[in-house]
């Protein structure tokens, strides 16, 4: 039974995840853990509030990181491109 489970802290960790928008070539987001003291009876309220708030942190890593990836990707094109019509 639950009720008779005494937890007072949680751990919640949000794995890496790792994304491939162009073949070969990708980035990585995570992993985030965060560590919450739990009151009594309240294990799966902490835990899903730990989920979200680590959700965000995940969100804005990942949009971060595509954007940064986007414009490296257009960079490296751009080169590309410069270099094919210089011949």
């Amino acid at each position: 039974m639950e009720d008779d489970l005494m937890v007072k802290t949680l751990t919640v960790t949000w794995p890496e995840e790792t994304f491939h928008p162009v073949q070969y070539n990708g980035f990585r987001i995570g992993p985030f853990s965060m560590t919450v003291e739990v009151p009594d009876g309240q294990l799966e309220k902490v835990y899903l509030i730990a989920m979200k708030k680590l959700a965000v942190m995940a969100k804005a890593q990942f949009d971060s990181k595509l954007e940064g990836f986007t414009k490296r990707l257009r960079v490296s094109a751009d080169y590309v491109r410069n270099s094919s019509t210089k011949r």
